[in-house]
């Protein structure tokens, strides 16, 4: 049975356990979370590069790329790839180096 305003409850992540309301616990962003902005930031002043040079690289929009900077735990783990692979041909790290 659901109380009055238990709708908002919902929304903002708690969920009803034996009459009792339980919210959920925050998450944490992984220790890696900086690198993909790290590896832009690099590509940017080495090629001189902008965002919207790097989202046509990968085949996405400029905001994509903004949200792989802020977020990259919710973007496609093919696109961090992606971004890896240009950071360190831009960087001059061939495969054989980064396989050490």
């Amino acid at each position: 049975m659901l109380r009055k305003n238990s709708h908002r409850q919902v929304l903002y992540g708690a969920a009803e356990v034996g009459g009792e309301f339980m919210s959920r616990q925050v998450l944490k962003p992984p220790e890696w979370w900086y690198w993909p902005k790290d590896w832009i930031n690099e590509i940017k002043a080495r090629k001189g590069w902008t965002d919207k040079d790097i989202a046509k690289y990968l085949g996405v929009s400029t905001r994509t790329v903004l949200y792989i900077k802020k977020e990259p735990w919710n973007r496609s783990g093919e696109l961090i790839l992606k971004l890896l692979y240009l950071r360190n041909r831009t960087v001059g790290i061939s495969k054989e180096e980064s396989d050490a």
